[in-house]
């Protein structure tokens, strides 16, 4: 199976994985644009030193030693990208792809960035060309949008001499990932990127605009540090004067080879127009009777555009070079212009005036390389203005390739496209519905004031009802503030829905202006504003949106509104225009109605139903005709529902069940602050457990309707306090986790409770108990352990079988004993090392205690996210952080403290930034000495 990705702006810079060099030449490009706004990955950076441009200047080089003093020199090894380094993974080995002079290492041509070069071939009209290769001796240099980081890549480029499409299709053995870039060691440059998620491989293709005589870069990576031998199929289309494509180096292609209608014979813009200024290059459009009219162009903005004060509205990108193409048609229709851009922070507008953007008729933009569109209507002879721009920040001018096609789709009423002669297109030429046959408004009287105009609903053949009505909100009076939240003016319309059959109501709005759209249970016929209770759903906006949607098209502003209804009772939707859109005046718009009868167990309420948890299953707080069950156990702590351990062989014991909290009440909290991870206000379940033997006793709780958060308590229940144990690491729809050793006969009680008070629903509970052994993570000496971590991993300071190793070294003064955490993608960084404090001394003193010996644990990590630390297998243990190691005055949350109770000892938890250093102290309340095991995790 195979899936695909397309990158665009922050979400690229958000999801990019970086590989085993963790400072590589990636790093500079990605780490420049992350900390300067203003930078590009193209951008030139000069250097201090010599006044010469340098990529390397500037962009994210720390040149101290860990202490803060500047200028004390690079060390190679300590993880940290330093002046006159490359790179930095945190050792000094070499043949790792850094060495240990810490320079880009490469493992043979194309392991690292500019690739190596794909010689293309004529294959009938396309270019082709086939690569067989493998990643197996490669280095891990780079990741991409879909994943990867920790596999072998490879990085293979070519230069189309004209503009088109690449299909690159990659086969491999293994789960691997293709990604294509504009600029190769420029992270924020991936276009898009399809993966081969599983673990035999497969095939999967990817579709990247090509631009002429600009090279483009394609990445083959592997998952979780897979490798192995791919093969790449590239086929390119090339340029075709008059197949109605303009692509580089052809200017303009009208699908013809006919010279004298602006476009020549030889697909070049003939003179007589102005492209990079108003009144721009003009092209008149025409052909026979019902035909789509169609032009395309190609250019570059950098080179053909000018630099007009050209401004939009509703989309910031504008300021950059700009090329203006003017058009007419000889027939009224709806246009579509589509432009793909092979540059960033672009923009697409359209005029009726070419100098003015008081008559804008839309605007559209994007972060990254890709497409984008317009849609709006357009009257014969009308000339319309499209103006494909850039962005300027600071110096930096965005522009490049592009490619911007043109099609008029002539009018005809019931296509559901709003043409120029057009007052509305609901997508039929049936009248009564507020659009006649010939696609005018229709005026309904009943529809400016309460009870409103009744809209009949059609049964379609999924079972659904639905209607569909055009009207217009001009001329209409100010009777109704529907939503009781908008401070409006504006006039307004009512339409009264009386459903046949119990279930939910979809209500869609849109419109070119402003709009408000209620759906309310009464019609008050006042514009003093509906009563609160009333007020079913409301959906307002400040501001015109630019999404595109159907009808109108960009520019379109669309509302939704959705509540759970019964037969033959009366509904009331509202729309009003919003004056705040500076269009008291409104203006016209299509409003579809739509009723779904209802199914118990969709995970929607609707109609009679008073729950639905999405399953049917009985004691769930939901039973199976979607209706509260009684509450019979489990809302407190004298009525726990007690689990039953059922024996699994060998010594384990477990138990799995399905409950909810939908029927029960939110009378427990973990905490007190609303600071406090695990301060919940949700409905709350309690359980209790006996154990059947002695063991680790884990539970685990998953819900996809609400975000859990688990608790232990023992050897007692309470409804409020501190709690032996919570979690509250992961969101809605993932597991949060407790573990604990247990003797046998040992009760405690599980909750499971809700973050928010209106949080509540179905959950899955596992329980299970295995006996205690080496990698359980808690520490019996019964069991002949010296330590225990989790696992069964040497290397880390507690060995496969559980004895201490002497391995950590520097944990006993700063900068400490450096943790390595793993993790790509998405997913969290994690680390763990074990260290006995006994023989060490007692250096460091934290805001909350800690006089006893401890360690210092250094964590440089690769994301930024949350941090969180804690200690375990030692009692009276305490956890603190710095940004400065010996600098007891940048410790982490220490102004927050008011005091020092209710600190949670063991545990610290922060926000941090990708590449930068933290130091973490691991140690003793009141002298106390032992073996901790600290846990690091980082959440990006």
């Amino acid at each position: 199976m195979s899936r695909l990705r397309f990158s665009f702006g922050s979400l690229l810079a958000a999801t990019i994985t970086l590989g085993a060099c963790a400072a590589s030449t990636e790093d500079l490009a990605t780490k420049s644009a992350t900390d300067d706004p203003e930078a590009d990955g193209g951008t030139t950076i000069v250097d201090p030193d010599s006044g010469s441009p340098s990529p390397q200047a500037d962009a994210g080089w720390d040149s101290t030693d860990g202490t803060g003093n500047p200028d004390a020199g690079a060390v190679c090894g300590n993880g940290k990208l330093e002046k006159g380094e490359e790179c930095d993974d945190g050792n000094t080995q070499s043949n790792d792809g850094c060495s240990a002079t810490c320079k880009v290492e490469s493992a043979l041509e194309g392991d690292i960035c500019p690739g190596a070069t794909i010689a293309l071939t004529a294959q009938g009209t396309n270019l082709h060309a086939t690569v067989n290769g493998s990643t197996a001796s490669a280095y891990n240099q780079y990741g991409s949008a879909c994943g990867g980081g920790s596999g072998r890549d490879m990085v293979y480029t070519f230069t189309p001499p004209s503009s088109g499409k690449a299909l690159v299709t990659l086969t491999a053995g293994f789960p691997a990932i293709i990604s294509s870039r504009g600029t190769c060691d420029d992270a924020t440059s991936e276009a898009s990127c399809s993966d081969i998620s599983a673990a035999t491989g497969g095939t999967t293709t990817l579709e990247v605009p090509v631009f002429a005589n600009t090279p483009v870069y394609f990445l083959v990576d592997g998952y979780g540090g897979s490798s192995g031998p791919f093969t790449l199929d590239i086929d390119v289309t090339t340029a075709v004067c008059g197949n109605g494509v303009a692509e580089a180096p052809e200017s303009c292609d009208d699908g013809n080879l006919v010279g004298g209608d602006g476009c020549s014979a030889g697909c070049q813009l003939e003179e007589g127009g102005v492209l990079n200024n108003c009144p721009g290059e003009p092209f008149e459009l025409t052909g026979p009777p019902g035909a789509v009219r169609k032009i395309s162009f190609a250019g570059d903005t950098l080179v053909q555009g000018g630099t007009p004060a050209l401004a939009s509205v509703g989309c910031f990108y504008w300021a950059g070079n700009d090329v203006v193409y003017a058009i007419k048609s000889d027939v009224a229709g709806s246009v579509k212009a589509d432009v793909v851009t092979g540059y960033s922070k672009a923009n697409l507008h359209a005029k009726s005036d070419c100098y003015s953007s008081d008559y804008q008729l839309g605007c559209t933009q994007i972060e990254a390389p890709g497409a984008m569109s317009l849609e709006f209507p357009v009257n014969a002879g009308q000339w319309f203005y499209l103006f494909v721009d850039g962005h300027k920040e600071s110096s930096k001018i965005y522009g490049g390739p592009y490619q911007l096609n043109v099609a008029i789709t002539p009018s005809s009423c019931g296509n559901h496209l709003l043409d120029g002669n057009e007052q509305c297109d609901d997508g039929n030429t049936v009248a009564g519905d507020g659009c006649t046959a010939d696609c005018k408004l229709e005026t309904f009287a009943d529809v400016d004031k309460c009870p409103g105009h009744p809209v009949p609903l059609n049964l379609q053949n999924d079972g659904t009802y639905t209607a569909v009505v055009s009207g217009t909100t001009k001329g209409m009076a100010n009777d109704v503030k529907e939503c009781g939240i908008y401070s409006s003016s504006g006039g307004d319309t009512v339409y009264a829905i009386t459903p046949t059959t119990d279930g939910y109501l979809e209500g869609t709005l849109v419109g070119p202006f402003n709009s408000v759209l209620g759906v309310l249970k009464a019609c008050t016929g006042t514009p003093a504003g509906a009563v609160a209770t009333d007020i079913l759903d409301c959906s307002y906006k400040a501001s015109a949106s630019t999404t595109p949607f159907g009808l109108i098209g960009l520019g379109s502003v669309m509302k939704t509104v959705a509540t759970p209804v019964v037969a033959n009772t009366t509904y009331y939707l509202f729309v009003e225009s919003a004056v705040s859109s500076g269009l008291a005046s409104g203006g016209s718009y299509e409003l579809n109605v739509k009723v779904t009868p209802p199914t118990c167990g969709n995970g929607r309420i609707e109609g009679t139903e008073t729950c639905d948890d999405g399953g049917r299953d009985p004691n769930d707080g939901c039973d199976a005709d979607c209706h509260l069950e009684p509450i019979t156990s489990r809302s407190t702590c004298n009525d726990a529902e007690a689990i039953t351990l059922a024996p699994l062989g060998g010594g384990n014991y477990g138990a799995s069940l399905a409950r909810g909290t939908l029927n029960l009440l939110a009378n427990g909290n973990f905490a007190t602050s609303t600071l406090d991870a695990c301060y919940a206000l949700g409905k709350n379940a309690f359980f209790s457990v006996t154990a059947p033997a002695a063991g680790v006793l884990r539970a685990t709780a998953k819900s996809t309707t609400f975000d859990v958060i688990l608790g232990i308590r023992k050897p007692t229940c309470s409804l409020t306090g501190t709690p032996a144990m919570c979690a509250n690491a992961s969101t809605k729809g993932s597991e949060e986790t407790l573990a604990l050793p247990v003797a046998a006969g040992e009760t405690i009680y599980i909750v499971v409770d809700g973050k928010d008070a209106n949080e509540s629903g179905r959950f899955n509970l596992d329980v299970s108990l295995v006996p205690p052994g080496c990698g359980d993570g808690f520490f019996t000496p019964t069991v002949d352990e010296e330590c225990d971590d989790g696992n069964t991993i040497s290397g880390d300071g507690c060995s496969a079988t559980c004895k201490l190793e002497k391995t950590i070294t520097g944990v006993d003064k700063c900068p400490g004993y450096t943790l390595a955490l793993t993790g790509t993608g998405n997913t969290p960084r994690k680390g763990t090392v074990t260290f006995e404090t006994t023989n060490l001394n007692a250096d460091y003193v934290g805001a909350c205690g800690g006089n006893a010996k401890d360690g210092v644990v250094r964590v440089v990590p690769n994301v930024a996210g949350t941090l969180k630390a804690q200690a375990r297998s030692m009692a009276n243990v305490t956890v603190y952080a710095r940004s400065v190691c010996n600098d007891p005055t940048t410790e982490f949350a220490k102004s927050t403290y008011s005091t020092c109770t209710g600190v949670v000892h063991d545990t610290v938890t922060f926000g941090v930034s990708a590449g930068t250093e933290y130091f973490l102290f691991v140690d003793g309340l009141d002298g106390a000495t032992g073996v901790p095991t600290l846990e690091v995790t980082v959440t990006p």
